[in-house]
C-alpha cells in the first residue's frame, strides 16, 4: 500500500515538471517555417496594401469647368464618384459661377448641385437630376428696361457621355431639361406672372477637367 502511494506521489510530480517545462519552452521553428515565414508576412502585407488600394479606387474626384450645363452659361464643378457595384458610380457635383464686369449690368451669381448615376469606368453613360439658382441682370422686352433676377431651375439630365484619359483628362457632354421653377423680382411681384417665355428650356453642357483617382 505504501509503495502505490509513493509511486502515485511520483507519478503526479513528474507530470507537473513535464508541464511546466513545455509551458517554458522556446517555440523552435523547423526550417520550412522560417524560409515560409518572411513569404507569408510579405503576403499579409501585399494583401493589406491592396485592400487600400482598391478602398481608394472606390472614389474618384473630378475638378472641371463647363460650357452652359448646369451652371446655364457656365460654371467651375467638382465631383465626387464613388464606385458602388462593378461598373455603377454615384456621384454628387456642386459648382458655381460668378461674373462681373463694366458691361454688365449687375453681377452674374451661380450656384448649382446634382446628384447622378453613371455605368462604365473610362467610357461611361448616366443620368441626373439637380437644381441651379442663379441671380442676373435681363432685358425686358415686355417693359422696355432690364431687371435683376434670382430664379430657381430644376435639372433634369437624362443622358451624360463621359471618357476619361488614361493620364487623368475628360471630356463630357449632356443634355438637359432645365425648368424655372421659381421667379424672385419686383416685375414678378407686381404682374404676376413670369418673364422668361419658355419655362422649360432644353440645354446642352460640354467639360473638360481632370480627374484624381
Amino acid at each position: 500500500m505504501v509503495k502505490i502511494i509513493y509511486t502515485a506521489i511520483l507519478l503526479s510530480i513528474s507530470f507537473e515538471l513535464s508541464a511546466q517545462m513545455a509551458i517554458n519552452r522556446p517555440i523552435v521553428l523547423t526550417y520550412n517555417e522560417r524560409i515560409n515565414k518572411p513569404n507569408r508576412d510579405n503576403i499579409l502585407k501585399a494583401n493589406e496594401d491592396k485592400s487600400m488600394k482598391d478602398s481608394l479606387k472606390r472614389y474618384r474626384n473630378f475638378i472641371f469647368i463647363e460650357a452652359l450645363g448646369n451652371g446655364l452659361i457656365g460654371s467651375v464643378n467638382y465631383q465626387l464618384s464613388r464606385n458602388i457595384k462593378k461598373e455603377w458610380w454615384a456621384s454628387i457635383r456642386v459648382g458655381g459661377l460668378y461674373l462681373e464686369s463694366d458691361r454688365l449690368q449687375s453681377p452674374k451669381k451661380n450656384f448649382n448641385t446634382e446628384i447622378s448615376l453613371s455605368y462604365g469606368k473610362r467610357n461611361s453613360i448616366g443620368s441626373g437630376v439637380g437644381v441651379s439658382f442663379f441671380s442676373g441682370a435681363w432685358a425686358c422686352k415686355e417693359c422696355d428696361t432690364s431687371y435683376v433676377s434670382e430664379t430657381l431651375f430644376i435639372l433634369i439630365k437624362p443622358v451624360e457621355v463621359k471618357h476619361i484619359s488614361k493620364s487623368g483628362l475628360f471630356f463630357s457632354s449632356s443634355f438637359l431639361i432645365v425648368i424655372n421653377a421659381q421667379e424672385y423680382n419686383n416685375y414678378v411681384k407686381t404682374h404676376k406672372k413670369q418673364l422668361f417665355i419658355n419655362p422649360v428650356i432644353p440645354l446642352i453642357g460640354l467639360s473638360i477637367g481632370y480627374c484624381f483617382k
